[in-house]
């Protein structure tokens, strides 16, 4: 197995939280969580901290880019989940290709054949993921990943394309 910094494609062990949601536990700088007091404070200081107890799970997740993210210090990343935790009738969906949310990885990644949450986009610290390689994704199956993405997040990138087909017309002289 190859060490080393994580690269896109690869499959390698996290920790991950959990999605957010109440109820919170933990303490705001300015005193408890109640998200309306917090939300209040944030308008009158610009910023409010918060400290919180968040449960996570350790499992493996897809990372969508080659670089560690300066500004953030951290990683995007889909989480994956295994295909025997749901229900016969999800499982069907999933390979049928009828579940917009989720996309079926070809090979099997940590003894189980998994699904990827294309809904399930996370930034995590660097320090958070496993140095070791678990798997990689070829160049294909992170293209389709790609488009269910931007198609189930609804992203536009109509202005995108067109820039980069103008872009390749000019450098093959036909434009």
């Amino acid at each position: 197995m190859s060490f080393g910094l994580p690269m896109r494609g690869d499959v390698r062990w996290a920790l991950v939280p959990y999605t957010f949601e109440a109820p919170f536990m933990g303490t705001a700088w300015t005193g408890g969580v109640d998200l309306d007091g917090v939300v209040d404070a944030a308008r009158a200081n610009g910023r409010v901290g918060i400290e919180l107890i968040m449960k996570a799970k350790v499992r493996p997740v897809v990372i969508l880019q080659s670089f560690e993210s300066t500004s953030h210090g951290a990683y995007a990343v889909l989480r994956t989940r295994r295909m025997e935790t749901m229900s016969a009738a999800a499982q069907a969906s999933v390979r049928d290709g009828d579940d917009p949310a989720l996309y079926l990885l070809a090979d099997t990644y940590a003894g189980s054949k998994r699904a990827v949450l294309l809904n399930g986009l996370t930034r995590i610290d660097s320090t958070a993921i496993e140095r070791q390689l678990i798997g990689r994704i070829g160049d294909d199956e992170m293209a389709t990943i790609s488009r269910g993405i931007a198609g189930l997040l609804e992203l536009d990138l109509d202005q995108l394309i067109q820039e980069r087909v103008a872009a390749v017309l000019i450098e093959q002289g036909l434009a």
